[in-house]
């Protein structure tokens, strides 16, 4: 699974110049295993080096199969939960202090970007927000499957509260990460916090 994963993306990342459509398929490979898998946030953090982290988001959203076909139900939800896994793994950084120039890397134009400083805090506020609308969305509130996604969330925004001295915010965070464990009916607390 991962390992594979990671394989794929060195070896796209070796031959990328030489040969595109070679690295192509190496990531087309790639992004098919992970919607297999359905690998979370935490997961990605556990088996990948940051610059792989990056690189491998990048390529989930950016070659989804929805976004060269006609969308199905289940391509759509996979690009939903691929673009939530972004904001969310956008947010872990920053509240974990990665390195700058490892969150800053969506494509820009260079003379119409702002600062990196402000473009980091940028890409914060959007992150963030994205999560907070889509925890507080009440049509994910009764999908089984988006449950753990909802509980890991509910932390990172916890957490991030945390980080920013609003206490108050982050108990009731976590507090509702509690309870959507408890919900659960057989949680699998290895993917969550």
């Amino acid at each position: 699974g991962p390992e594979l994963i990671r394989s794929l993306l060195e070896q796209a990342n070796s031959t990328s110049a030489s040969n595109p459509a070679k690295r192509a398929k190496f990531i087309q490979l790639a992004t098919q295993i992970a919607y297999t898998l359905k690998l979370s946030v935490p997961d990605i953090e556990k088996q990948f080096p940051i610059k792989l982290q990056k690189q491998f988001l990048q390529e989930l959203i950016t070659n989804h199969p929805s976004k060269t076909s006609s969308k199905a139900p289940s391509e759509t939800f996979s690009l939903i939960f691929y673009e939530i896994s972004l904001h969310q793994w956008i947010l872990r950084a920053i509240i974990r202090d990665v390195d700058k120039d490892n969150i800053v890397f969506l494509e820009t134009n260079p003379d119409q970007s702002p600062s990196p400083p402000d473009y980091l805090h940028i890409l914060e506020d959007t992150s963030f927000q994205y999560l907070i609308n889509w925890f507080k969305s009440p049509c994910h509130t009764e999908a089984a499957w988006f449950e753990p996604v909802r509980c890991q969330i509910s932390f990172d925004l916890g957490e991030y509260y945390f980080s920013r001295d609003n206490f108050e915010e982050a108990k009731q965070y976590f507090l509702s990460c509690q309870e959507l464990i408890q919900k659960m009916e057989t949680p699998d607390r290895s993917t969550l916090c």
